[in-house]
């Protein structure tokens, strides 16, 4: 971030009082940082100012002066923040937490992309969701605040139940379960070395912020063409002495419940902060109930400015049923129904899962640091599916992994308002699974069918450059990394005679190189543009034959290239923000699942997009009744097609690519009545998309609005709030989680129809 002339006035003048007064007086040292309470983003450009000097903070949100006394008070001038704070000692390094001025203050502080900045200056599209956006919602999953995002897709069945998640139309090889998107918590990878991502340990009321990269970000993290996310923990108050607690329950439409509970300690270096939920709902279709526990902890460490440690621990249990798809005269006809056989064997699946990681980062040197991240999970899932008797099994499964990501930074110091910053890192991963298959009758386990076990390996190294020139506003980065995965696996299929599995699969030496730039025109404009190569490899699950276990040798790694440009910027004092991107993303060796079950390297993939979000603050004013209106508007044009892809005698060229909507339209409406008083509205329109490579089914265009109210206020000391809300509002008939390819065109998972939650939260600090 930039500062501002009148920022370095400012400071010049404290600064003059500081030679004077240091001069006769004795001296104590005041070192630091600070950030965004929400966020735990560093509030950057900062002026604390004593009562004869001052500082500014650096792009870390670092500060150290030299005050005559202590205790000592500063007041805080930001355009975004501004705050009076007390020093009691120079003992300590203090972690300064402060809230905006508003509750929407501009762009936010992401640093998902290698390089920690506003998110105007970067050089790739990113998106950001506040806690204030993840918690407008009935808290059962990410759907209504992830999809406010363009070319962002969140299916799930039921409330609560199998998910899936696509960035510009990742999921069109992920027939279930969530591939071909990576995914951080706190630094920590959820992702596996394969690809897939277990998404249903991640808990909205454990968020602080999401971060999105969208498109292929494989320079710094390795396999996916749809992005990146990164979710960060809710933090406590560093630098205070205390503890609090919380609770929230809400209850629902479809015997929805879910209880939250969480309670936290903090004092000057240490900060721990311990969650538990349940969640439960009987689903809007037969066959459709789903439930979960998870405990979760994060704790803090900050002894001082140098280190700085955080910890993961979490356990999760759960488990969803899965009532298959229908035809469109069976969703016509009665969407609460469940296949008929899959009702009758109870398909479902259930999934423990257990975690733990540990993230440091350690300045070496006053410009050099160390990032290192260290996880080990155990995971196991059992599995009775099947949707005819000429289709099905049970799956019995079971995984520990370990890993670790370890990234070096240096930076020049700010030379004549000029910085670079040189990076360097590895991840490495490493997965075995134990994967048995059998036969299922009723609620019998059968004969086995096979049995596997694999070694997953995936290294990652990469490296980064950063240039910034200040006073030009222009911002370089250049990256390239290199990639490589490999399966080696022992296993049996029980035929006769038996036929032995033992393969090795390599996915070796994938360079992924990345250019991007980012210049500022004017004050309030940012232009962009990246140019960068992805891969995607094929996960486990692709690989193996579902009925023998065999492993397809033949399926080879997605590669793409992809140019995006875009601009941000701001008008109307800093009231409207306007971000538009267009991209053009080319992929070859595209894997495509068919209607035989199996994956397929078909051809190639032209994705045309272009995405527009406009935030717009209406009225600020605590003189009103209406406290604030703010607008959010976010609109993506989808154009994939195949470009070339040999189907039997015919090829498919030019049809549209299947699961994806060529165009959505997210919007939402925001009230902040006087009195502690919020209605909040969100409006989501789907264009029709077609449901099978032959483009013969297409899915109608729909709209779904969701209305909730809250009202929140203090009473004996307790935080409260109580909100309730109604989703599908319009009650419209529509598919909530598209089987692509779906044999005898059960493409449709219906999802309900207008429903209605309720729900009360409140807290305590000691």
């Amino acid at each position: 971030m930039t500062l501002t002339s009148q920022n370095y006035l400012q400071t010049a003048l404290v600064l003059l009082g500081c030679l004077f007064v240091f001069g006769l007086s004795a001296q104590h040292t005041l070192r630091g940082e600070i950030r965004d309470f929400n966020t735990q983003s560093p509030v950057v450009g900062a002026v604390l100012t004593f009562d004869n000097c001052g500082v500014i903070t650096d792009n870390e949100g670092r500060f150290k002066v030299e005050v005559m006394k202590v205790p000592a008070y500063a007041s805080l001038s930001h355009i975004n923040y501004a705050q009076r704070i007390g020093f009691s000692t120079d003992s300590i390094y203090h972690i300064i937490q402060v809230l905006p001025i508003t509750h929407y203050t501009g762009y936010s502080y992401i640093e998902g992309t290698g390089t920690k900045g506003r998110q105007d200056k970067a050089t790739a599209t990113v998106e950001v969701l506040e806690q204030s956006q993840i918690s407008i919602a009935d808290q059962s999953s990410l759907k209504s605040s992830l999809e406010l995002l363009p070319g962002v897709q969140y299916e799930e069945r039921g409330m609560g139940g199998s998910r899936r998640l696509s960035i510009r139309g990742s999921s069109y090889r992920s027939p279930f379960a969530i591939r071909n998107v990576k995914m951080y918590y706190d630094g920590i990878p959820l992702t596996g070395p394969d690809g897939h991502t277990p998404m249903e340990i991640v808990e909205p009321n454990d968020l602080s912020q999401v971060e999105v990269i969208k498109g292929p970000a494989g320079t710094i993290y390795g396999s996916g063409n749809g992005g990146v996310l990164h979710f960060r923990s809710k933090w406590t108050n560093i630098d205070t002495l205390g503890a609090y607690a919380g609770q929230q329950s809400v209850v629902g439409d479809f015997g929805y419940l879910k209880t939250n509970v969480w309670g936290g300690v903090q004092s000057p270096k240490t900060a721990i902060r311990v969650s538990a939920v349940h969640q439960e709902s009987d689903g809007y279709r037969n066959q459709e109930s789903n439930s979960k526990d998870q405990v979760t902890v994060v704790g803090q460490f900050v002894p001082g400015d140098r280190y700085r440690a955080r910890l993961l621990a979490l356990y999760y249990h759960g488990n969803w049923g899965l009532p298959g798809g229908l035809t469109h005269d069976q969703f016509n006809t009665d969407p609460t129904q469940a296949v008929a056989f899959s009702d009758s064997i109870d398909a479902a699946v259930y999934r423990d899962r257990t975690m733990f990681g540990f993230n440091q980062m350690f300045r070496i040197l006053d410009h050099l640091t160390n990032e290192t991240v260290l996880f080990t999970y155990w995971t196991s899932k059992e599995n009775p599916y099947g949707t005819s008797p000429f289709f099905n099994g049970y799956k019995d499964e079971s995984a520990t992994g370990y890993g670790a990501r370890s990234v070096f930074k240096w930076s020049t110091a700010n030379w004549d308002r000029q910085q670079l910053e040189v990076q360097a890192g590895g991840e490495f991963q490493t997965e075995r699974w134990e994967i048995r298959e059998y036969g299922y009758e009723g609620y019998t386990i059968g004969q086995a069918k096979y049995f596997n076990q694999t070694k997953n390996v995936a290294s990652l190294l990469f490296g980064q450059v950063s240039y910034n020139h200040f006073r030009w506003g222009t911002h370089v980065e250049l990256g390239v990394s290199n990639a490589s995965t490999e399966y080696r696996n022992k296993g049996v299929y029980y035929a006769e005679p038996s036929v032995p599995l033992n393969v090795d699969l390599e996915f070796g030496n994938a360079w992924l190189p990345r250019v991007g730039v980012n210049q500022r025109f004017g004050n309030h404009l940012n232009g962009y543009a990246q140019w960068s190569m992805g891969n995607a490899i094929p996960t486990l699950f692709d690989v193996i034959d579902v009925e023998s276990g065999a492993f397809n040798t033949a399926l080879q790694a997605e590669r793409g290239k992809n140019f995006e440009v875009g601009m941000r910027g701001s008008w109307w004092e800093n009231r409207v923000h306007t971000q538009l991107a267009t991209y053009r993303f080319a992929i070859r060796n595209a894997l495509v699942p068919l209607s035989d079950g199996q994956f397929h390297n078909v051809g190639s993939i032209q994705q045309n997009g272009v995405e527009l979000v406009t935030r717009l603050i209406l009225v600020q004013n605590n003189a009103y009744w209406i406290n604030r209106l703010e607008y959010h508007l976010a609109y993506a044009s989808q154009d994939y097609q195949f470009t070339d892809y040999a189907q039997g005698e015919g090829n498919l060229r030019d049809n549209y690519l299947p699961g994806v909507s060529r165009n959505t339209l997210a919007q939402q409406l925001d009230l902040n009545f006087t009195r502690y008083f919020a209605l909040n509205i969100r409006h989501y329109w789907y264009d029709t998309m077609p449901l099978d490579d032959g483009n013969t089914q297409w899915s109608d265009a729909y709209h779904i609005l969701n209305i909730r109210a809250a009202h929140e206020g203090n009473f004996g000391g307790f935080q409260y709030e109580i909100h309730g809300g109604l989703n599908n509002v319009l009650d419209t008939p529509y598919s909530g989680f598209a089987a692509i390819n779906a044999v005898g065109g059960k493409y449709y998972n219906p999802a309900p129809g207008r429903y209605w939650y309720a729900g009360l939260k409140f807290g305590y600090a000691f």
